[in-house]
């Protein structure tokens, strides 16, 4: 049967094209000023009238954007590792086990959830400095594999109480220990793309920072 058309459903089309113009559009005006010279950037930012592709390797030899890109991946790399371990044995720890003083400690977690990053840029900042990290890779490590493992342990807590609350409706389908943790770090794989996209922090933070030779 043929779809009938109708006002709403065209207002809706049109409402989703716009939003799709208002996602693309950027990314095209990005794409469109890097093939630019820099002339034309600001005498014609909406038109193209130069083609210059090797924007790009001038990018990338001189701006040394393999480097800062090298970096990002590296921090990201690190520490997703650390926070996924941390999260996924402390999560399993406090859902599973329950060591004497958890209720405890899980206040102290908790409270956690009330510092912003905005917080403890400052204390961050003198904290590296009183170390002598400033400039290197540590002084980015320890705030981002810190930033947001509050938040993650609640969430794979709670994964870890529904799985335990499964088990205790239905003791015959108990999965044991190891299969119960390999649960639960499927679980975390699923949420790792998310994860990646919040973690990366690509170029802007890296380049005030000594890159290793």
């Amino acid at each position: 049967m043929k779809k009938k058309i109708t006002l709403s459903y065209v207002l809706s089309q049109f409402a989703l094209l716009f939003l799709a113009v208002l996602v693309i559009y950027p990314l095209f005006f990005v794409l469109m000023t890097s093939v630019k010279s820099n002339f034309d950037v600001l005498t014609s930012p909406f038109a193209i009238h130069s083609f210059k592709p090797q924007n790009y390797i001038e990018a990338w030899k001189i701006g040394k954007i393999g480097k800062y890109f090298m970096n990002s991946v590296f921090i990201t790399a690190v520490t997703l590792l650390v926070q996924m371990v941390v999260i996924v044995l402390a999560s399993y720890s406090f859902g599973k086990l329950q060591p004497w003083g958890h209720n405890i400690l899980l206040i102290m977690y908790m409270t956690g959830l009330f510092v912003t990053s905005e917080m403890i840029t400052v204390p961050n900042f003198m904290t590296m400095k009183a170390l002598g990290l400033t400039g290197s890779r540590l002084s980015l490590l320890f705030p981002y594999v810190t930033n947001g493992i509050v938040q993650s342990f609640l969430t794979f807590l709670d994964k870890i109480s529904s799985a335990l609350r499964a088990v205790d409706a239905d003791p015959s389908s108990s999965p044991g220990d190891t299969h119960l943790l390999f649960t639960v770090w499927t679980a975390v794989n699923m949420v790792l793309s998310a994860l990646l996209k919040a973690e990366f922090p690509f170029f802007p933070p890296f380049r005030y920072i000594k890159l290793p030779s």
